[in-house]
């Protein structure tokens, strides 16, 4: 509830969509209600292989490998029924997918990200110009922090694991050597138009299905979305190995797709700079050192340019240090929102806070 709280705080009227489990409690839909958010609840069911699978991968109306509740052996270890033929981690931008083209309306901005470790800090598309069918770019993803030692490239586990996983490590070098040196794009969250993010739902869900049929190493657990999102990027721009990029059928995320620095744009993926300071025990006045900026007033997170950073991600990697200025944000938004919410639905601050 907290990413919903401080959207709306931020002044942005549009439409919020979010996925939730079916179980959700009456006083939680009852508060989003009052956020005017659109919720679409999915039950967990067995995973359905196109093909059958021997061993202990996906198989033929079996469930996955792993279901346990919460976290990611959850999202990448079960289905939808609704979407059962990808695991969670994979299905949501099929879901989002669909979500989008049920909104007949939905023709401004608009941004597909994680929602428990997102914060809004301030209207997040208020930077921005104008979206029509002729806006370019069209379409953003997020850089974490680059280069090293404090930021990190795709020489990291996360960003080449699926696809040496999938295609070994041959042709793991063959994709990736134009581009391993380049900035880690996140997963986590990307900005399009209509156009533009509905070509990119397109084309991940489009990959994560060519990826099915070629075998177990190219399934969750041993595949996860993070190198996909960085893959069709890359390619897109001339970085990846061409003769195995036409096997998949060229360039689908367009000429109108950029990568934003990080420290710029509507998002700032705040992860690894914050995992740095939390290990050398920084506070809010000494996180300059790991090059993550803070407003002195409120200690929430700055761009490069000295103006708030619309949105962070990745905000609990800082839960040590951030957790007093995120509580205050998150105060000041539930005390401003209080008079929408009907009595009995969420009854303090303190609930519709806790944990962040």
């Amino acid at each position: 509830m907290l990413a919903t709280l401080d959207h709306r705080y931020t002044g942005y009227q549009g439409h919020i969509i979010l996925g939730v489990h079916s179980n959700i409690s009456t006083r939680e839909q009852r508060y989003l209600a009052a956020m005017n958010v659109t919720l679409y609840a999915s039950d967990a069911g067995p995973c359905m292989s196109p093909l059958a699978r021997a061993g202990d991968g996906l198989k033929e109306g079996g469930r996955a490998e792993s279901s346990s509740i919460g976290g990611a052996k959850y999202i990448r270890g079960t289905c939808s029924k609704a979407y059962n033929r990808l695991v969670l981690e994979s299905a949501r931008y099929e879901m989002a997918l669909g979500w989008l083209k049920a909104c007949k309306d939905c023709q401004g901005w608009m941004l597909v990200c994680d929602v428990r470790d997102t914060v809004f800090q301030r209207h997040p598309f208020e930077d921005l110009p104008r979206a029509t069918p002729s806006t370019t770019p069209d379409l953003m993803l997020f850089e974490e922090a680059y280069p090293p030692p404090l930021g990190f490239d795709n020489n990291h586990w996360l960003a080449w694991g699926t696809i040496k996983n999938c295609f070994g490590k041959e042709h793991e070098h063959e994709i990736m050597k134009s581009y391993q040196n380049k900035p880690v794009l996140c997963s986590g969250s990307t900005v399009g138009t209509r156009e533009g993010l509905s070509r990119y739902l397109i084309a991940m869900t489009r990959r994560f299905y060519e990826l099915t049929w070629l075998g177990d190493d190219c399934l969750p657990p041993m595949a996860n979305d993070q190198p996909v999102h960085e893959w069709l990027f890359y390619t897109n721009h001339g970085y990846a190995a061409d003769e195995m990029e036409r096997a998949f059928g060229g360039t689908p995320l367009g000429e109108k797709a950029v990568s934003m620095p990080f420290g710029s744009g509507p998002v700032q993926t705040v992860g690894r700079l914050c995992s740095m300071g939390e290990k050398a025990e920084l506070t809010l006045g000494t996180l300059s050192q790991v090059n993550l900026s803070v407003a002195p007033a409120t200690g929430l997170f700055l761009n490069h340019d000295g103006l708030l950073a619309p949105v962070v991600h990745q905000h609990d990697r800082c839960w040590g240090i951030w957790a007093k200025p995120l509580q205050d944000l998150c105060t000041r938004a539930h005390d401003h929102l209080r008079p929408l919410v009907e009595p009995g639905a969420v009854r303090n601050a303190k609930e519709v806070c806790k944990g962040g």
